[in-house]
């Protein structure tokens, strides 16, 4: 007899893609993170002086085919093309994380009656995310001011922190054995079971 089960109340349940993408977040964060720390020691903070493009266009190799920008450098700054190229990967990972945060955040609110993701730590991730994004535009327009670089780099270990406590939050998968010897949480909602034998 094969029994096949789909019950509407299954609280604290996790799929699958919701591991996956908590996982790829925390994975990318501490690659941000390290980025930022790169570039900063590189001396590539103003490889790109505007935000969020470099020198107007959306990838250096842009910047660097345009003759306007070959001619009068920005913020009196000639562009190099190596260090801005390390800025713009920390802000295209930077972007990225904030996508990954994104769809957490919109899946926890869909799914917020199974409760598949504690709601108040996504929107806070994103809120951070926000103001990261925020201060990455400050640490360049305001040319890498001590203050705004440490609670750049301060809130961005704070991501990677509150990130590792959620993945490390979110329910482990069970064996197939352990599973069928589990009795179902009591459901206060209807329960959609199919019975084949």
């Amino acid at each position: 007899m094969i029994t096949i089960a789909a019950a509407r109340c299954k609280i604290g349940t996790v799929p699958t893609l919701v591991r996956a993408l908590a996982g790829a977040a925390l994975v990318l964060c501490l690659l941000v993170v390290v980025l930022g720390a790169y570039v900063r020691l590189s001396n590539a903070g103003l490889g790109c002086p505007d935000w969020p493009g470099c020198y107007g266009h959306l990838t250096p190799a842009g910047a660097a085919g345009d003759a306007r920008v070959l001619s009068s450098p920005l913020a009196g700054r000639a562009l190099e093309v190596d260090k801005a190229w390390r800025e713009m990967v920390h802000r295209y990972a930077a972007g990225t994380l904030g996508l990954l945060i994104l769809s957490l955040v919109f899946i926890g609110t869909v799914r917020r009656r199974e409760r598949v993701l504690p709601l108040r730590t996504v929107w806070g991730l994103l809120a951070i995310v926000f103001a990261q994004a925020l201060l990455g535009m400050l640490t360049v327009t305001w040319q890498l001011t001590p203050l705004v670089v440490t609670l750049h780099l301060l809130l961005g270990f704070t991501t990677l922190s509150l990130l590792l406590w959620l993945v490390l939050s979110l329910p482990h998968r069970t064996s197939r054995g352990a599973r069928r010897r589990r009795r179902p949480a009591p459901c206060k909602g209807r329960d959609y079971s199919l019975y084949l034998r």
